[in-house]
């Protein structure tokens, strides 16, 4: 019988889908460091301009509240010592907790934002900050429903074994008639550091899972629970690397604001020293020590800007190599 009329031999057989004959090869931890960097750098621009809507959100969150906390205080008229009753600190908590709302609610479209930013700069594709924004804005809804799960998926867990603990804590208490007895106290102390570790490796370990949570919401225009479910299919096996990655660049960033800071004090140390000798003015003194806070509030802002838009670009390239992987080279965008 001719091979050409025989089904069975004509029909070529089937490769599952979920199973790609060529994987392309994975970026080495070096290789991925040197990408990251050099993402960051080519558009510094656009993650710095991202980056100023939460920075600027953030520093009117801080001066509220502490405009409130000096409105109570009041340290300009030290003679009126401040008298602060358990409501108004009960009141004053719950404000400043309120408030935190919002810049939540603004971090999550930024997250959105810098993710998007940071996945078309792994194609070679250029954006502005506005469309960076308005796409964040486009599904503000999700996002922000992302970031809530992802808040109670790392802090619920936390919080549950604190309430607990406290819970323990108290019934010791109540069965020792208001006191905890020494051999209590010998047993409470290693047990909360045993749990405090094991809360801090727990939070390490989900913020892993999640790192790639918008990197796929944004991508795949996912649900918020498809996004977590997605993320913790796609950092299977790259854990360690993302962890690793994560650690050099907060080693590297805080070397060099530790390096700015020593190099701040010195200079105003100096100016100190040089006023004192020349008999300046204080006022001048005050005049540079406000030129310095707003030099090292700028700096500070290039510093958080510059290590959250590094995160951002790491989760966006390892997301790729990971769809890749997992889905063909066919399934990420050529580049362009």
């Amino acid at each position: 019988m001719n091979e050409s009329t025989d089904p069975q031999l004509s029909a070529a057989p089937s490769v599952p889908v979920s199973v790609s004959p060529i994987l392309p090869a994975s970026l080495t931890f070096g290789q991925l460091l040197d990408r990251v960097f050099r993402l960051v750098r080519t558009n510094f621009k656009l993650f710095m301009g991202i980056a100023s809507v939460p920075t600027a959100s953030m520093v009117v969150l801080y001066a509220l509240m502490l405009a409130a906390i000096l409105s109570l205080v009041n340290p300009f008229h030290p003679q009126n010592p401040p008298h602060i009753d358990p409501a108004t600190s009960i009141g004053l908590s719950v404000v400043m907790l309120l408030s935190c709302i919002p810049f939540m609610l603004v971090y999550a479209l930024y997250e959105a934002a810098t993710s998007h930013a940071a996945l078309q700069a792994d194609l070679s594709i250029r954006v502005t900050v506005r469309e960076a924004w308005a796409r964040a804005w486009d599904k503000a809804g999700r996002y922000t429903w992302l970031m809530v799960l992802r808040i109670l998926a790392v802090m619920a867990p936390i919080a549950l074994l604190g309430l607990l603990v406290g819970g323990g804590t108290a019934m010791a208490a109540l069965m020792g008639k208001g006191q905890i007895q020494p051999g209590g106290l010998y047993l409470l102390f290693p047990l909360l550091m045993l749990l405090y570790v094991c809360a801090l490796v727990y939070i390490v370990l989900a913020m892993l899972w999640l790192a790639l949570s918008y990197s796929a919401c944004v991508a795949e225009g996912i649900t918020a629970w498809a996004s977590i479910r997605r993320s913790l299919q796609l950092t299977r096996g790259v854990r360690g690397k993302i962890f690793l990655v994560a650690l050099v660049i907060y080693a590297i960033s805080y070397a060099a604001i530790l390096v700015l800071e020593l190099v701040v004090f010195a200079v105003g140390a100096v100016g100190m020293l040089v006023m004192t000798m020349l008999h300046l003015n204080a006022m001048w003194g005050y005049v540079a020590l406000g030129a310095a806070a707003l030099l090292l509030l700028a700096a500070m802002f290039l510093w958080m800007a510059g290590m959250a838009s590094a995160y951002s670009v790491t989760f966006a390239v390892i997301y790729h190599e990971q769809r890749r992987r997992l889905a063909g080279p066919e399934s990420v965008p050529t580049q362009a």
